[in-house]
């Protein structure tokens, strides 16, 4: 970052908010969330919305249309509480009063009208514009004064509780399309078709100066809360120093005129609507964000007294609500599991405030949110996982709030099975067991390991091999395989032995006679053995015979 960036945010900023622009450093991602979805859509206008305002309590929106009308909406519902008629031609343009009681409205009519918001009543109307079109009106910060902006290339000052013209401002030489109070309410900016910016002395008329080198008509103004800069929205948006008319910065990014342009009421944002049918907000000159919904151009756009919403409003005949949040913070616990295929699981969220939104993607076919796409403060994301997907995607992410959530399944484990032919016979028995029929999903199986408890070769090695079982009896056989990222998986099967009973002949001497025998003994292959029943069983003897 530049030292003359750094002076220059250091004028245009509280020292809190440059400390915020360094420690943001110029990137989107280090907000809070990227939700670019409106809150809420009001909808009831029959013709494009011209412009918007914030009630001072922040619980009412204010809209006019080229309808002819100005609507009261409910910002927390989005119902429309009253309509204003009385204009016979659209309007332009719409104010609140500071302390909320009365509404201004400027219109092609070429008049101005004052409207108490309670019951929807016209109080007055303002007339002295030689040509149609009021394209702007504000309140004065005191609410005696009004001011309005004309195609006949004037401001007027009125006296709000008698409807009088005061004074006109003459300068400009084209129509003026915006105007603005300063803060102290001393000054006043027009944006003008002629390409410029002017300040006024209020209490004079006088132009104090002209702020050029803009390279389109100037759509719209605004202070900053202090008063010492002024924003306006043309080709792109440009901040300058009041007391000198120097340019201090542009911002740019949109792709068509911007219409509309807003200060948050801490100054530290900025909003802009445009003719490319965005929105955008603005931090220093870097953009943070960008609201996409309305299908046609915006008009207007303000910021809510709390600077934790902005409204807009387009020739698509809708206004919109939308969240700002960007001191919104979001933990998710865990930020990482492991699941099994067709496993589900979830993952709690919690946002401070409360009131802060979050939404939820998923970057993975086989991830899906079943529960919990998007919530608003604290809530639960719920997920399961696939099972038809190629073993490869082992991993996906869920991004909740700008946060990511890892999920990560297990690496698939190969699947032991042999085959042994014959599966049973008589000692000596040769069997030969095959492992073909084991499998690994990556198709790498790189070891075959045999084992039996109760053959004397414990484990023997290879895919297809042979035993000889030279005893009778149940041989438990396992086989146990290993893929390349060492993964195993074993199998035990039954091998049997059987065992018939042997014939034997002995011949006794004498072969006859009186005397009864009165012991026996038995020699088997060196093993002496007594009784005249005697058991013996040869142990057996594990060939390798492999290929």
């Amino acid at each position: 970052m530049s030292d003359n960036l750094l002076k220059n945010l250091a004028k245009l900023f509280s020292p809190s908010l440059l400390l915020l622009a360094l420690l943001l450093g110029y990137s989107a991602a280090a907000t809070a969330d990227t939700i670019t979805e409106p809150v809420r859509t009001f909808t009831g206008h029959s013709s494009g919305v011209s412009s918007v305002a914030f009630s001072p309590d922040g619980r009412y929106a204010l809209s006019g249309s080229r309808d002819k009308t100005l609507k009261l909406w409910a910002v927390d519902s989005g119902a429309e509480i009253r309509t204003f008629t009385g204009h016979s031609s659209g309007v332009l343009s719409v104010a609140f009063s500071p302390d909320g009681n009365y509404a201004l409205s400027g219109s092609w009519d070429g008049t101005l009208k004052l409207w108490e918001v309670a019951s929807g009543a016209e109080i007055r109307t303002f007339t002295g514009h030689s040509r149609h079109y009021v394209l702007s009106v504000a309140f004065s910060p005191d609410g005696n004064y009004a001011l309005s902006g004309s195609w006949d290339n004037t401001l007027k000052l009125w006296e709000v509780s008698s409807g009088s013209e005061i004074r006109t401002f003459y300068g400009h030489n084209s129509g003026v399309l915006s105007v603005a109070f300063s803060p102290d309410g001393n000054y006043a900016l027009s944006g003008s078709y002629d390409k410029t910016l002017k300040l006024w002395g209020v209490a004079s008329g006088a132009e104090i100066r002209t702020f050029s080198g803009r390279t389109g008509w100037v759509q719209s103004v605004a202070f900053t809360s202090d008063g010492n800069y002024a924003l306006s929205g043309s080709y792109d948006l440009k901040v300058w120093a009041v007391a000198s008319g120097a340019e201090i910065s542009t911002f740019s990014g949109h792709s068509n005129t911007v219409n509309s342009v807003a200060v948050s009421p801490d100054g530290r944002y900025a909003l802009s609507g445009s003719a490319d049918r965005t929105m955008k907000l603005w931090l220093v000159d870097t953009e943070i964000r960008t609201f996409t919904g309305h299908s046609d151009y915006v008009r207007s756009v303000a910021f809510s007294p709390d600077g934790h919403y902005a409204l807009s409003g387009s020739d698509d005949k809708t206004l919109k609500l939308w969240g700002i949040y960007l001191d919104c913070t979001y933990r998710i616990t865990p930020n990482s599991q492991i699941a099994n295929f067709t496993e589900s699981g979830n993952v709690s969220v919690s946002a401070t405030p409360a009131d802060c939104p979050w939404t939820v993607s998923s970057d993975a076919d086989w991830l899906t949110i079943t529960t919990g796409n998007s919530g608003i403060g604290n809530g639960t994301v719920e997920y399961s996982v696939a099972a038809n997907h190629t073993p490869d995607e082992r991993a996906g992410t869920l991004t909740i709030a700008g946060q990511t959530f890892t999920l990560t399944q297990p690496s698939p484990v190969p699947i032991a099975d042999f085959s042994f032919f014959p599966e049973s016979g008589f000692p000596p028995l040769t069997v030969r067991l095959d492992a073909s029929a084991s499998s690994d999903p990556n198709g790498d199986i790189v070891n075959y390991t045999w084992s039996s408890r109760l053959a004397k070769c414990q484990t023997l090695p290879g895919m297809i091999i042979g035993i000889t079982l030279e005893a009778a009896g149940e041989y438990p056989i396992m086989l146990t395989v290993t893929d390349s990222e060492g993964f195993t998986a074993s199998v035990e099967k039954i091998v049997s032995v059987i065992d018939l009973p042997p014939t034997t002949v002995f011949t006794l001497s004498p072969s006859s006679g009186k005397r009864a025998i009165a012991d026996y003994h038995w020699l088997v292959n060196g093993q002496y053995l007594s009784g005249q029943k005697a058991s013996y069983t040869k142990q057996s003897e594990c060939q390798r015979n492999t290929r």
